[in-house]
């Protein structure tokens, strides 16, 4: 068995509370592991000898075993063979006249063949880099914003609808909250280490408020610069290398990078339209759950605009608890939701408290995405332990930002409910006009983003038809894990009309191509 599994196992005598049995151990020392993300490595592999990343497909759990909606795919970075896709149905003719340069789109490779130690050259320096940055994947917006670029240099008039960027403003009442703050010589300071109270106590109230949860505003909540901080820190704090995160696939792509840099392994539960995207828990082997330490949840969902259901929280945290799973809810695009009943928050669940962590940002709910202000709560054991980690790796939130960001947590949370309405109309918008192209987006209840499934297949082709035709930027589905493959991704972020206008390119552009 794991490391992992052997640690889980030690802990099964402990109650559901004892989640700390799931902190990362410091002193683990396996070698970094890049696998395929439907597999599980044997223990002799994950305690290897300190090598380059490599690729491991060596399954331990049987065939047999492994449930309908769960699918085996190539490990995300392994390049995929043209024979293996369906190619897009469209002339050769729409090439894009513009590439984005290697070195942007694989900003994180290392030269393996480094010259001698002896030899001064400038490439013996990389000699240093980590091993387990050869694992880390490239970013796949990094890409996006390299390629849109290229394209806008080149002449191209281009609507992108790549990027998750808010092209709004704050409520006013945040903006002269944060212009005070600046003025206020309390904030001259450094700011507490876990967050300013009143911005704590802000965050708390919100929760209880608007899902019912009594939070310690001292022990289970601390202040993040943004949700993704969130992530790479909760990450750092529950996986050893070699340990086995699950993850809900399509899923947003820093779930597997942060893993990476922790030189974890990767477990995907494939999702289906037929389900909403959302997950059959109870369908993965009961070998993964024993293995996991962590599985990683986000509902609203980017991309797919998925809502979580109450069925779906207590099936995790029933899992969390059997297993001794830590469970994580990315609640990044809380109060964006399209329908009735507002999206829920994983912590509302009976007994959560005892297994889950919640990630929060101030970015999506008050379009303050350049403040960088977020939040962590949950589990006050297991927040101890994070702590400890933003402590030593991790920027303090500005205290100006957290102030401005007490003001839209105490407010009435109506601009919020305003704003999803907003991106409930575009996501009509562009519905409507992508069906006269014959393209039809997935339903969504709530978030930035539309997800649409491609003709023939290919969403890479896709995607580089969009630009290259129609002068549309979009996200190829796969860049969110390889389940996510055939489908795009259009960001919500534009007024109506443009979304209108970016589909009308398509219909016009669109010919016989498909």
């Amino acid at each position: 068995m794991t490391q992992a599994t052997a640690a889980k196992t030690t802990a099964s005598a402990q109650t559901a509370t004892s989640a700390p049995a799931n902190i990362a151990l410091a002193t683990d020392a396996a070698t970094a592991t890049v696998v395929n993300p439907a597999v599980t490595v044997p223990a002799s592999a994950a305690l290897a000898p300190a090598a380059p990343a490599t690729i491991i497909s060596a399954a331990t759990v049987p065939a047999s075993t492994v449930p309908a909606s769960t699918v085996p795919v190539p490990a995300p970075t392994a390049p995929v063979p043209a024979s293996a896709v369906h190619a897009f149905a469209a002339p050769a003719s729409t090439v894009p006249a513009v590439t984005v340069p290697v070195s942007a789109a694989h900003a994180t490779t290392i030269p393996t063949a480094l010259a001698p130690a002896t030899t001064a050259t400038a490439q013996d320096i990389t000699a240093n880099i980590a091993d387990r940055v050869r694992g880390i994947p490239a970013n796949p917006f990094a890409a996006a914003n390299a390629r849109v670029a290229d394209y806008r240099a080149a002449g191209h008039d281009i609507i992108d609808l790549s990027q998750g960027n808010p092209d709004g403003e704050p409520p006013q009442f945040m903006i002269d909250a944060l212009a005070e703050a600046a003025q206020d010589p309390a904030d001259f300071k450094y700011p507490a280490f876990s967050g300013k109270p009143a911005f704590l106590k802000a965050a708390a109230g919100w929760y209880r408020r608007e899902f019912g949860v009594t939070l310690d505003p001292t022990t289970q909540l601390l202040a993040t610069a943004g949700a993704s901080v969130g992530i790479s820190v909760v990450i750092q704090t529950l996986v050893n290398a070699g340990d086995l995160v699950v993850l809900v696939g399509p899923y947003y792509p820093q779930y597997e990078g942060s893993t990476a840099v922790v030189q974890g392994r990767i477990y995907t539960i494939a999702t289906s339209p037929e389900r909403g995207f959302l997950p059959d828990l109870d369908a993965a082997p009961r070998e993964i759950w024993d293995e996991a330490k962590l599985l990683v949840l986000n509902y609203p969902n980017n991309p797919t605009g998925a809502v979580a259901t109450p069925e779906l929280f207590d099936t995790a945290v029933r899992i969390g608890k059997e297993h001794h799973v830590v469970i994580v809810n990315d609640f990044a695009y809380a109060g964006i939701g399209y329908d009735a009943q507002p999206p829920i928050s994983l912590l509302s669940m009976p007994g959560a408290l005892d297994v889950s962590l919640e990630l929060c940002s101030l970015s999506k709910m008050y379009m303050i995405a350049g403040w960088r202000g977020g939040f962590v709560a949950g589990n006050a054991q297991l927040m101890t332990a994070v702590k400890s980690v933003h402590a030593q790796t991790s920027l303090l939130v500005s205290s100006i930002v957290q102030d401005a960001g007490a003001a839209g947590l105490n407010s009435d949370q109506s601009t919020v409910r305003a704003l999803a309405n907003r991106y409930h109309r575009r996501y009509l918008a562009l519905r409507d006009g992508l069906a006269e192209a014959d393209l039809h987006l997935t339903d969504s209840h709530g978030g930035l983003f539309a997800w649409m499934p491609v003709p023939n297949g290919d969403d890479q082709a896709f995607a580089r038809w969009l630009i290259d035709k129609a002068g549309v930027a979009v996200i190829p589905g796969s860049d969110f894990g390889p389940t996510g493959a055939g489908y795009v991704r259009f960001s919500l972020l534009m007024p109506e009309e443009t979304l209108a206008q970016a589909a009308h390119r398509i219909r016009d552009a669109r010919g016989d191509a498909w």
